[in-house]
C-alpha cells in the first residue's frame, strides 16, 4: 500500500498496522510514494490543470461566480480525457516500479488519441 509523504500518514513501522496488515495470512507493505512525484497525484497529473483551464476562459470576478465556473468546467470535463489522465497515473506508477521505486524515470507516451481512434485505448 502506498502514501504520500504527508505528516498526518502513519509511520511505515506503526505497529498496529503492522499487526493489521499480516492477519489471515496477509503480506500488505506500507511505503511512501517518491517524494516530489506530482505524477502519483491524479488530481496534480492533469485533472487540475484541465478544469483550471476551463475555468479560466469564463474569468470570474466574485468568489461565487468563481465557484459556479469550476463547477461548470467540472461537469463539462469530458470522461475520455478523465481517462487519458487516469491511464497516464497507471503508466506512471508501472514505470516507477520499474525503477525500483525512485522518481527518475521518462514519463511514458502511450499514443492514447492513436489507440483511441483504433478502438484500443484500454479503460
Amino acid at each position: 500500500m502506498q502514501q504520500d509523504n504527508a505528516k498526518p500518514h502513519i509511520s511505515l513501522d506503526d505497529e498496529y498496522f503492522q499487526s493489521n496488515a499480516t492477519k489471515d495470512s496477509f503480506d500488505i507493505r506500507l511505503i511512501c510514494q517518491p517524494l516530489n512525484s506530482p505524477d502519483m497525484n491524479v488530481l496534480d497529473l492533469g485533472f487540475f490543470n484541465a478544469i483550471q483551464g476551463l475555468q479560466y476562459q469564463k474569468a470570474p470576478n466574485f468568489v461565487d461566480v468563481l465557484i459556479e465556473a469550476v463547477q461548470k468546467s467540472f461537469d463539462e470535463y469530458p470522461p475520455t480525457k478523465l481517462n487519458h489522465t487516469f491511464l497516464t497515473l497507471q503508466s506512471c506508477m508501472i514505470s516507477i516500479l520499474k525503477a525500483g521505486g525512485s522518481n527518475k524515470y521518462k514519463a511514458p507516451h502511450m499514443k492514447k488519441h492513436r489507440l483511441e481512434g483504433q478502438n484500443c485505448l484500454p479503460r
